[in-house]
């Protein structure tokens, strides 16, 4: 059984052999550096009259917090809340808050946030429901896809480098600006809460979370068990998908409910483990150095957060918001680049869970998977993302089979996973060779 396990979760991110180039037009557009990005102010974003952004809305301003500070539950220090109106009186202060803006109505973002973290840096690799940090649950697991490639944290709107909204506030989504203080509430003390500020639509206790229904949608081994396994663990306050979702997916925008939320990072999370990811997952147990991250990442892409010992925690790319959607990656704004890895001396180590053993022919596939990714970056054109909708299409069109492959494949049935795998390749090449034949590097496009 552990061999098969070890399979589904090193062969998933292996499907990369599958979707390069798909991965490799991630990040095909404003990624030819920080003064091509045009970014807008808080007040631009928030100081306007009308439906959208009332200004008599009431906000609170949080001082700016880690994520370790999202992981362990540790809230920000908040003001008071003042009416927007007044905060949009002094336009200057109003563009150099330094941290969150709670309770914020709904407005487009001028950028997003994907963070994804590495399990085995954070995990035990067996876990036993007593552990009290809420990014490892059974799905973190030695011998899980989250064991193998990165997983996903969180999905987060931006403002600037230096702000964002948190806990916000709309007519369609309802009223989220004490879920941080209320989500842990039982029904009756929710009761004597809403009472007490009198607003209808004020979520509380389990309405700040992830419904039912999105649960059973996404809570799949397709879904958050592969690709956000954090999100897949004990549904209580201090899920980090709950908190995710209550915290940064009741700001995202007018296109996103939390369906639209859990879904388009589902699917950029597939985009990434099997593209850029792979230079995490082809050196499990070694170092990664600088310069490779920046090949697998370039232009700024991508953010590292490091710990004490060097080990990567976090990866966080930055997403142009693209008509009230995930657009492509782009380069992040200097102010936003963590430093903390620049300790290590350009090495970064990839932790991998002691015992987890992996067959020659598992490792060669990812090698063999980073390699052509490489390969990929270096020469797919500027037209890759004239034929976008077409590769995507054939990728979701067998991704299913790929998975399903995957779930039942033991030792002996690797060749037939090879074969799929193989196919799913041929289709995409076939798309690329008819789409262009000039190639040049589509990171500088």
């Amino acid at each position: 059984m552990k061999q098969s396990q070890v399979q589904r979760g090193l062969l998933w991110a292996g499907v990369g052999l599958g979707v390069l180039a798909l991965s490799a037009s991630l990040c095909g557009a404003q990624t030819t550096g920080n003064e091509n990005v045009t970014e807008s102010t808080v007040s631009d974003l928030l100081c306007q009259e009308g439906e959208v952004a009332p200004p008599n809305a009431f906000v609170s301003v949080c001082s700016a917090t880690e994520k370790a500070d999202f992981l362990t539950g540790d809230d920000a220090d908040c003001d008071d809340p003042v009416p927007l109106g007044k905060l949009c009186e002094d336009m200057n202060d109003m563009n150099s808050i330094s941290g969150a803006i709670r309770g914020a109505p709904v407005v487009e973002p001028s950028y997003f946030e994907f963070v994804m973290y590495w399990a085995p840096t954070f995990c035990e690799g067996e876990w036993t429901g007593n552990e009290t940090n809420p990014l490892c649950s059974e799905y973190t697991n030695a011998y899980t896809p989250a064991s193998t490639q990165l997983s996903i944290l969180s999905l987060e709107p931006r403002y600037s480098p230096s702000a964002q909204p948190e806990y916000c506030a709309s007519q369609s989504l309802g009223n989220f600006s004490m879920c941080g203080e209320t989500a842990g509430m039982n029904a009756s003390e929710c009761e004597e809460i809403k009472e007490e500020s009198g607003t209808k639509d004020l979520r509380c206790g389990e309405e700040c979370w992830f419904t039912k229904e999105s649960s059973e949608k996404f809570n799949i081994s397709e879904g958050w068990q592969t690709f956000a396994p954090a999100w897949a663990g004990p549904n209580d306050a201090s899920n980090a998908g709950n908190i995710a979702w209550m915290k940064y997916g009741s700001c995202m925008g007018k296109n996103f409910d939390e369906f639209e939320f859990a879904e388009q990072a589902i699917k950029y999370e597939s985009l990434v483990i099997s593209g850029p990811g792979l230079v995490f997952s082809s050196n499990l147990g070694k170092s990664v150095n600088a310069s490779d991250l920046q090949g697998a990442f370039p232009n700024n892409t991508g953010i590292f957060s490091c710990n004490a010992d060097c080990e990567i925690e976090f990866v966080t790319m930055c997403i142009e918001n693209k008509d009230g959607s995930l657009g492509y990656a782009r380069s992040c704004p200097e102010e936003s680049m963590d430093d903390s890895c620049s300790k290590c001396s350009g090495s970064i180590n990839v932790p991998q869970y002691d015992g987890q053993n992996i067959t020659a022919i598992l490792e060669q596939q990812f090698q063999q998977g980073w390699s052509d990714f490489q390969s990929q970056v270096q020469n797919v054109t500027d037209q890759a993302r004239d034929y976008w909708g077409q590769v995507q299409d054939t990728v979701q069109t067998r991704l299913p089979e790929i998975i399903d492959t995957i779930r039942n494949t033991t030792q002996t049935a690797v060749s037939e996973l090879q074969d799929v795998i193989n196919s799913t390749v041929s289709e995409l090449q076939s798309s690329f060779e008819q789409g262009f034949s000039g190639l040049q590097d589509v990171f500088n496009g």
